[in-house]
């Protein structure tokens, strides 16, 4: 009984290797974490430029008052 039992564990780990070995499930999580990095990269970007004016419309409004 108990082999059995660990013959059938044996059997789904094996199982289990095989299909992320031939999965497409690691690539899935890599393409994911290009993508977010890539989004981080944008709003880096795009928060440097929105800075910039920014501070060059409040310093107008600041000259202004």
């Amino acid at each position: 009984m108990k082999g059995n039992r660990m013959k059938q564990i044996y059997l789904t780990f094996k199982e289990r290797i095989q299909t992320l070995k031939n999965g497409d499930e690691a690539v899935t999580a890599v393409e994911y974490g290009l993508i977010a990095a890539a989004t981080a990269v944008a709003i880096i970007v795009a928060l440097g430029t929105i800075k910039t004016q920014l501070a060059s419309i409040f310093t107008s409004i600041a000259n202004a008052l």
